[in-house]
């Protein structure tokens, strides 16, 4: 489980730059919004 903002931050970053959906990546890391999800791409 990743625990930390950065840890957090960096994978759904990768996972962005690869293609992945937002939907996919709120699925696997269990973000309930994807509003939250967001905040981590926008900085």
């Amino acid at each position: 489980k990743i625990v930390s903002h950065i840890g957090r931050k960096t994978i759904i970053q990768a996972l962005k730059s690869f293609g992945e959906s937002i939907f996919n990546i709120q699925k696997q890391l269990h973000h309930k919004s994807d509003k939250s999800l967001r905040s981590y791409l926008s900085t």
